[in-house]
């Protein structure tokens, strides 16, 4: 049976897009009372969606270095997470997403 390439490319976009909106949802409340750097859970919100856009933004070059880096970034930042005590499950989709990205990159 043959690969469905454009359903893939299709789902690679969608895991794109949801990890930032996910990522938007998780932290609106913390985004609501603004940014201030009193503890390390405001670092990890504010980079995890800096590198959930910059994981968008790597699709568009031609080499997919910016996506790899994106995803180990994103992968450092949730294993930093859960050892400082965030909840697991929480973190459970950005790192397979971001494990994803920085197996296949831009070829997904």
């Amino acid at each position: 049976m043959k690969e469905a390439k454009g359903v893939r490319i299709l789902f690679a976009w969608l895991y794109r897009l949801a990890l930032p909106v996910y990522l938007y949802l998780v932290f609106k409340n913390d985004l609501a009372d603004g940014i201030v750097f009193t503890d390390a859970n405001d670092l990890i919100m504010l980079l995890s969606l800096l590198f959930a856009v910059l994981l968008i933004i790597g699709d568009f070059f031609k080499k997919d270095t910016l996506t790899k880096i994106s995803g180990l970034i994103l992968i450092i930042i949730a294993v930093i997470a859960v050892l400082k005590g965030m909840s697991l499950i929480l973190w459970f989709f950005p790192f397979f997403v971001a494990l994803y990205f920085l197996i296949y990159g831009n070829q997904a």
